[in-house]
């Protein structure tokens, strides 16, 4: 009798859907934004202004500007100013192997506190730092409170102590 030996790579393909599935899963139950209309204009929060910008790069990735996936590719962000500028991710203080200690969202400059800590496990998986699992971050605002024309973003990073910041690359983006 002959032996058919299977594989294992349709099972390790498998198991990686199954994993890409449970990241989407995570995402998908993450409360919806209400729509436009109802979101209050946000307060302006200059929470680093007393705080020493540092050398170091931030460790964080902009994963989403209102949907837009990866907006740090230079690809085109346009947002009607009836739309929601929602600005997703993650951040994380790389240099002392723990969560940051807030991450500021600065809008042509004007800082927004963004709300940190969401449950992001894949980030803590992907660097074996269980710290990090709570290390989402959001803000949501009215692009109408941006105003039409073209605009820039950035993130800063608070470090874990609170005593300086990292700060990210600035991405433009257009609001119709």
């Amino acid at each position: 009798m002959a032996r058919h030996w299977v594989p294992f790579l349709p099972l390790r393909c498998a198991a990686a859907a199954l994993s890409v599935a449970a990241l989407l899963i995570v995402d998908a139950c993450a409360p919806p934004l209400p729509p436009s209309a109802s979101v209050a204009p946000v307060e302006s929060s200059d929470k680093t202004k007393a705080l020493t910008r540092s050398a170091q790069a931030p460790t964080y990735n902009l994963e989403l500007v209102s949907g837009i996936p990866n907006p740090l590719s230079g690809a085109r962000l346009a947002i009607h100013k009836t739309d929601i500028l929602k600005i997703e991710g993650w951040a994380v203080d790389g240099s002392a192997h723990d969560q940051a200690g807030g991450v500021e969202v600065r809008v042509d400059g004007k800082p927004y506190q963004a709300q940190y800590g969401n449950n992001r496990p894949d980030v803590a998986t992907a660097y074996h730092v269980p710290s990090y699992q709570k290390s989402g971050f959001i803000l949501a605002l009215p692009a109408s409170q941006v105003g039409t024309g073209k605009h820039t973003l950035s993130i800063r990073v608070i470090s874990h102590d609170s005593k300086s910041y990292f700060e990210g690359v600035t991405v433009s983006f257009e609001v119709t």
